[in-house]
């Protein structure tokens, strides 16, 4: 019967040690019962774009298939988590980051998107420019002055609305453990 070769299927998954199955399209209520008889979670990630990047970022292949095992991705924990009313998956991968923005104007998005792009980038020039990092004796990096920017991203931060002031402050976290585990002595 259809129920035996759903279960015979589900039951392959478990046993090679699958314990999230993501798919685009939506799970009969059979296959659901199943999984979660199973332990097994299950996630629909109706987005291509989005499917498509967590199945690269997993190492996993979208397949319509039937399970293969050599098909298996894997990621470090998956959670659900809510933030401004909208329930969010987050799967860490590796050492990959997203960043989520929430906003009620498609404009608000894109200058908050057109900030943090900024603010990447400027990290990575930070961190990346030559000359960056060299011997203490010849540093050319301006801490005080970044720790001066610091403390005025902080004030910054506190002039702002909830979700706004949330993502500035995280950047500030980040900037502020940058400057304070820096090593000494790096080279280029």
């Amino acid at each position: 019967t259809k129920e035996a070769v759903v279960e015979a299927l589900i039951k392959a998954i478990a046993d090679s040690g699958a314990k999230v199955i993501v798919s685009r399209s939506s799970i009969c209520k059979m296959t659901l019962n199943l999984c979660e008889l199973y332990k097994i979670m299950v996630l629909q990630i109706t987005s291509e774009i989005d499917f498509t990047s967590f199945c690269c970022k997993a190492g996993a292949v979208a397949s319509s298939q039937l399970f293969l095992p050599q098909h298996l991705g894997y990621t470090d924990s998956i959670s659900i988590t809510e933030i401004d009313g909208a329930r969010l998956m987050i799967a860490e991968i590796g050492n990959s980051s997203t960043i989520v923005l929430c906003g009620t104007k498609w404009s608000l998005l894109n200058k908050q998107e057109r900030y943090i792009t900024q603010g990447i980038d400027t990290y990575k020039g930070t961190c990346i420019s030559q000359g960056m990092f060299r011997h203490r004796d010849r540093s050319i990096v301006p801490w005080k002055t970044a720790m001066e920017l610091l403390v005025t991203m902080k004030v910054y931060a506190k002039s702002h609305t909830r979700l706004e002031n949330h993502a500035i402050s995280k950047f500030v976290e980040s900037l502020e453990y940058v400057l304070n585990n820096r090593p000494d002595s790096f080279t280029t």
